[in-house]
């Protein structure tokens, strides 16, 4: 599903610098199960915070993190259960909570799947190209996190009119950032500006999330799992699944809701693939406008976050599927 050809000059090149700063990569399988980190590297957690510019923080890359700001171990999935008084529904409702990554948000992991392979199969070489990331915040974020702690270079690219907290935090750990117009509905714009740096022939590499296999695969094999080990801690013998509910966003996130065949018995198997939604409900939506409509929490800090809220329609050439920049691309 992803190229895994060497290359074995880069390759090289990429190990000798991970040996010279003392990175260690973790696997996707330690990611989804710090019990197979070693205890060395659990020692040496002990001692640094959650946002810390260390690399050893490769392995807080998890949902299993300890929710504290300062030398936190490994434990049970981040979640909470929204009660009914706030769903108004009778349905058992339950949240996957990703404050507790590194930069307070999932996208560090995402961006993590898409940069660790190129390292490893020397299609990425630290030592000459720079790595973009496109994005309008937390992806962003999580990639320039990510290619500090790998001692990568790194350029990050979004609205000018984003949160002055996010650029005083990217200030400290990209190591170019380029201001686009407009704000979080302004995604065309951002890809634009890839398009000029595409053309600029600097040596760089854009990730861009929307075409990034790397993006769905670390969902696939990380938040799938947590998601999994939650519905085995809350569901009891007379519960059943229904299904799992996702924005779609960049297409990662939804990769989670392909548990394996067998993962959940099959008096609870229900619409596993989406969330169940009545008959009435779904033709209401059918008629509706299109219109794209979101509300998150967006971290900014280990104990602050920013709430922001976005509502329009989007013309098609604003749509990430006709972002002009294509996987990989390189100069």
């Amino acid at each position: 599903m992803i190229d895994l050809s060497i290359h074995e000059a880069p390759l090289e090149r990429a190990v000798q610098r991970a040996r010279e700063q003392n990175i260690i990569i973790p696997t996707f399988a330690q990611q989804r199960d710090p019990s197979l980190i070693p205890d060395a590297i659990k020692r040496r957690l002990s001692e640094v915070g959650l946002w810390d510019l260390n690399p050893v923080n490769l392995f807080r890359i998890t949902w299993r993190n300890e929710p504290v700001v300062q030398g936190g171990g490994f434990g049970d999935v981040n979640y909470l259960e929204l009660p009914r008084e706030v769903t108004g529904v009778d349905a058992r409702v339950v949240v996957i909570v990703g404050k507790w990554f590194p930069t307070g948000a999932h996208k560090v992991g995402a961006a993590y799947g898409c940069l660790v392979p190129r390292l490893v199969t020397g299609q990425f070489d630290p030592t000459t190209q720079k790595a973009v990331w496109p994005s309008t915040g937390n992806y962003c974020r999580g990639g320039a996190y990510d290619s500090r702690l790998l001692a990568c270079q790194s350029i990050a690219i979004l609205p000018e009119g984003m949160s002055r907290e996010r650029f005083e935090w990217l200030e400290g750990v990209a190591d170019e950032i380029i201001r686009t117009p407009g704000t979080e509905s302004n995604v065309k714009e951002i890809f634009d500006k890839c398009w000029e740096l595409r053309r600029s022939g600097q040596d760089l590499v854009i990730f861009n999330q929307f075409d990034e296999m790397g993006n769905y695969l670390w969902h696939y094999s990380v938040t799938g799992p947590a998601m999994h080990e939650i519905l085995k801690r809350v569901m009891g013998p007379d519960d059943s699944y229904r299904g799992m509910a996702s924005a779609t966003g960049s297409g990662g996130t939804i990769a989670s809701g392909r548990l394996p065949e067998g993962a959940i018995p099959p008096q609870q198997n229900l619409r596993q693939r989406g969330a169940a939604m009545p008959d009435a409900a779904q033709q209401r939506l059918r008629r509706a406008p299109h219109r794209g409509h979101r509300r998150q929490a967006r971290p900014v800090g280990p104990q602050r976050q920013e709430h922001r809220h976005g509502c329009g329609h989007r013309r098609r050439g604003d749509h990430p599927n006709y972002a002009p920049v294509q996987r990989g691309d390189r100069q």
